[in-house]
């Protein structure tokens, strides 16, 4: 445990201006959405440029935390001095529960507290809402990052896995709306 509170720490100072970045954009975002602007359509631009930057930076924080201890190669610190898989998945895990969920959480709190519900009666649902986002939105990033080796390798497996989503939708969108293939036997 001592470890991986090291590595913790260590990725802390690595990533100070990220990090800030990262309350400030979440902070930007509880505020977009708990302010009632009423008609303006420039505070719009706020909660769209939020909605689109937010997910963005956890992604670039998350592949440049699993890139700052590679797992290939012949130079890493954890070679010399190795680490235990437990503390540096542990550490790992540690700073996207600090610096992504519990901003996203306290946002959440802050949205529902000036919509007038109490946000702490809504805890269990929160915290359930944490766990499904971590497991749709931030697993795939770590995940993808622990493939690649660098941030140009991981962006263009994102724009890659985007592109053949959207190949994907269009070929099976279409097959499914109007087939161009009509068997009078049983569905193939």
């Amino acid at each position: 445990m001592i470890q991986a509170l090291h590595i913790f720490r260590k990725d802390v100072r690595r990533f100070a201006y990220e990090i800030g970045v990262l309350v400030a954009l979440t902070a930007l975002w509880a505020w977009s959405h708990s302010t009632d602007f009423g008609n303006l359509p420039h505070t719009m631009r706020f909660a769209d440029i939020a909605n689109v930057l937010l997910p963005l930076s956890w992604w670039y924080v998350i592949s440049q935390l699993i890139h700052e201890e590679p797992l290939t190669g012949d130079r890493q610190f954890w070679i010399t001095r190795p680490y235990s898989r437990v503390s540096l998945l542990s550490s790992k895990a540690l700073f996207i529960l600090c610096f992504i969920n519990l901003p996203l959480l306290l946002g959440g709190f802050v949205i529902l507290g000036v919509a007038g519900y109490q946000p702490l009666r809504y805890l269990p649902n929160f915290l359930w809402m944490q766990f499904t986002f971590t497991a749709a939105v931030l697993l795939l990033p770590v995940a993808l990052a622990s493939l690649t080796r660098t941030l140009v390798q991981f962006v263009l497996t994102v724009l890659g896995l985007i592109v053949g989503f959207f190949m994907l939708g269009l070929i099976f969108g279409h097959a499914s709306v109007a087939p161009t293939y009509q068997s009078r036997g049983p569905a193939w």
